[in-house]
């Protein structure tokens, strides 16, 4: 029998987003023994997730308030006592989703006979083993080009398989039943409409006006005739009043009014939910219930938006979105440019069971809407419903989607003259496209792939000189500082290359992640282990040449007889309708 613990000890919503894992491993190994170490805050979440046997809650607050104390011996017993207990089982395999240095020191503490995640090794340096998780920690200088869900990177770091499923929770019929009564005593009748409002988000930029969602609602009242339902946590309650202020009184105030429970079953029956990017919005891709996520400020849709199929993302369409988690930003255009009649017209869409359209598209010019949906490699995907122009972003974002996988999983490299024509027949039904431009926009790009391949090839013979002159009984150690000068060079030009190209930056966060995880105790299995790293990047930065070089023809006319029918194939195999 089989034993695994996931450490998870952030939020509620992160939480939800492990289902997919969960599902998985079950799917596996039926027999498996599930563990979840998570924070106590959000203990209460766990009742609904499938596929969970046992519950470690860490008291993170307490412990945090004894390290800020000074009683670091009292927050040391308290560790100590969890790791005894935890410790009492030997796990096959431990997966740390919490990736931060903590949790890295508490992961690295608990017998396991593989660990996944980040960890520790015994001199104190984080450990990154994985190819996905080095990626994930690569998504924040580079996401704007990041193609891949926060869920999709955890069930590849997992090693799991539950693609194209989806967020789930467990919903008891008996709290489905209380919830029907509590909504029928608060004015609800069979046949009516609901649509839920999520006011709240974990911080103040994340949130969409109160008076933004006030005007919505009643749109919503007045248009469509639903009744309008306000959710929140016990902190938010002053957002209700701003928002019952707007909308008037005659609207359902759940907020701080529900436990956990209640809360799900509540959004289990809702028609519709808008929400800001938190907790609550996962519980509705969770259940099923159609959602609108409003994505704000730091908030990357792609990376924690809806993880299901058909929902639907709205999010300003400006050049400093999303902006940087740094960020002090003072505008909030992100903010005004989503505005109720243009939320409500997506809305209005769900209601009637239609999907949305954008039109007139010039009164969406400053702003863009996607709906999810799981594509042929399981991985959720995000389709833009404004035509808008093709950008380099998001051109390398789709390579990138296509490259990334091939890299990360030890894969064939994409061959463009059978998987290119696919790829621009999506491109041209969604974007507004001319290869010859493009091509132009990115030809510095292609000349640094080229110099950043060429650089790759070069350090691949040193490296090949150093493994053998490594393996030797004497070395020479004179021969091996040269060498090694000229790989310190090699990498330095590399990082010139990539650093000065933003298309081109998660190229090296990937490289260098790699380095840094060398292992080997010889110089030959270092040098075997730098290999690796010089062997996919120099792979990568060709097959993104060859994209473009196969662009280049088909634009040309060289490859016309390439460039048709099958990307009408692919949009049909993921029933995607324009």
């Amino acid at each position: 029998m089989k034993n695994f613990l996931i450490v998870n000890l952030t939020r509620m919503g992160d939480l939800i987003q492990t289902t997919p894992v969960l599902r998985g491993i079950k799917e596996i190994y039926p027999e498996a023994v599930t563990t979840l170490m998570v924070n106590s805050d959000f203990e209460g979440i766990i009742p609904f997730l499938p596929g969970v046997d046992r519950v470690f809650p860490v008291n993170i607050r307490d412990i945090v308030f004894q390290v800020d104390g000074g009683e670091i011996v009292e927050a040391y017993r308290s560790l100590k006592a969890l790791l005894d207990t935890v410790n009492e089982t030997v796990y096959d395999r431990v997966i740390n989703f919490t990736h931060s240095l903590d949790s890295a020191v508490m992961t690295s503490m608990i017998r396991a006979r593989e660990t996944r995640g980040v960890s520790i090794d015994e001199k104190g340096y984080s450990i990154k083993p994985d190819p996905w998780i080095r990626y994930f920690f690569n998504v924040i200088p580079s996401r704007t080009v990041n193609p891949f869900h926060l869920c999709d990177m955890h069930l590849k770091v997992a090693g799991v398989d539950a693609s194209g499923k989806g967020l789930s929770l467990q919903v008891e019929r008996d709290e489905l039943d209380r919830m029907r009564e509590r909504l029928f005593r608060a004015g609800v009748r069979e046949g009516d409409r609901l649509v839920g409002l999520q006011l709240g988000a974990s911080a103040e930029d994340k949130r969409w006006p109160v008076e933004s969602f006030g005007l919505l609602g009643r749109m919503l009242k007045e248009r469509n005739g639903v009744k309008v339902v306000i959710t929140g946590a016990s902190s938010e309650r002053k957002f209700g009043k701003e928002f019952q202020q707007c909308f008037g009184k005659d609207c359902i105030n759940m907020i701080g009014s529900t436990s956990l429970a209640e809360l799900v079953s509540l959004i289990h029956l809702l028609d519709l939910y808008i929400s800001n990017d938190t907790g609550p919005l996962h519980i509705a891709t969770a259940v099923g219930t159609t959602t609108i996520n409003i994505s704000l400020a730091s908030v990357y849709f792609r990376e924690t938006g809806p993880y299901s199929e058909g929902d639907y993302v709205i999010k300003a369409d400006i050049s400093c979105s999303p902006c940087g988690f740094q960020s002090d930003c003072r505008k909030n255009l992100c903010k005004e440019l989503i505005k109720p009649e243009l939320l409500w017209r997506i809305a209005d869409a769900v209601l009637r069971g239609e999907e949305f359209a954008a039109e007139p598209e010039e009164e969406w010019r400053d702003v863009q809407v996607y709906r999810s949906f799981f594509d042929r490699d399981g991985m959720v995907h995000y389709r833009p419903l404004v035509r808008k122009k093709l950008s380099r972003e998001a051109l390398f974002t789709h390579l990138y989607r296509m490259t990334w996988r091939a890299v990360l999983d030890g894969l064939e490299m994409p061959e463009w003259e059978r998987t290119g024509p696919g790829l621009l027949e999506r491109l041209d039904c969604w974007y507004e496209s001319d290869n010859q431009t493009l091509l132009g926009e990115s030809e510095e790009d292609r000349l640094a792939l080229r110099e950043i391949r060429d650089l790759a090839t070069a350090a691949l013979r040193i490296v090949d000189v150093i493994g053998r002159e490594g393996g030797k009984e004497t070395p020479d150690p004179y021969l091996l500082r040269e060498l090694w000068e000229n790989i310190k060079y090699m990498n330095g030009e590399i990082e010139l290359r990539c650093m000065s190209r933003p298309m081109l930056r998660s190229l090296l966060l990937i490289f260098r992640y790699g380095m840094e995880s060398l292992a080997g105790e010889r110089i030959d299995d270092l040098a075997g282990e730098a290999r690796e790293q010089y062997s996919d990047l120099k792979r990568h930065a060709e097959s993104l040449l060859g994209f473009f070089d196969w662009l280049e023809r088909c634009t040309s006319g060289e490859a016309v007889t390439a460039c048709g029918g099958e990307g009408e194939r692919i949009v049909k195999e993921n029933h995607i309708s324009f």
